[in-house]
């Protein structure tokens, strides 16, 4: 986590509920509050560090909408040369459903 690294704390180990209590980023805490579920996605226990391997940058509303890039979820990001790809059909989205399944049961996920 960047975090961390900016502490000189790389890769030393400390318990999952600490990572879990850091305020979450001012974007995803407007969603919470919006009563928008908000999961944080962790790779198995066998990090000595909470970590994330997922990396992946898309949403999927009502499963026919995709949204997909680089583009980073925070404010900065709109002044940024990033990539979006809106996309509309739900044949499009239907891998996507199956990959955020697949996140669902094959990584630790806490809302």
């Amino acid at each position: 986590n960047g975090h961390l690294a900016r502490q000189g704390k790389i890769g030393v180990p400390r318990p999952m509920d600490e990572e879990l209590a850091r305020p979450l980023l001012p974007s995803a805490q407007r969603l919470r509050d919006a009563g928008i579920a908000v999961g944080l996605v962790y790779g198995q226990d066998d990090h000595p560090v909470p970590y994330s391997p997922i990396h992946s940058k898309y949403c999927i509303i009502d499963d026919s909408i995709v949204i997909e890039g680089s583009f980073n979820w925070y404010n900065t990001s709109v002044f940024s040369h990033d990539l979006v790809v809106i996309v509309n059909n739900h044949q499009v989205a239907q891998p996507y459903l199956y990959e955020f399944e697949q996140i669902q049961h094959c990584f630790r996920v806490y809302y």
